[in-house]
């Protein structure tokens, strides 16, 4: 899986699970983005992607 691709499907995931009051951090759009935190999301997300 590519990054874009995992980026995408992060974002999706962030999206459906996560209120909208607690996922700000990780949209790069807005003042509270979190670059860290948005990346920890993202490496978290992909080794969870990868043990399924």
């Amino acid at each position: 899986m590519n990054e874009s691709c995992a980026t995408s499907m992060c974002s999706q995931l962030v999206s459906a699970c996560v209120p909208a009051s607690y996922r700000n951090f990780a949209d790069s759009s807005l003042p509270s983005y979190d670059a860290e935190a948005a990346s920890l999301l993202l490496q978290r997300t992909l080794a969870f992607l990868e043990e399924g």
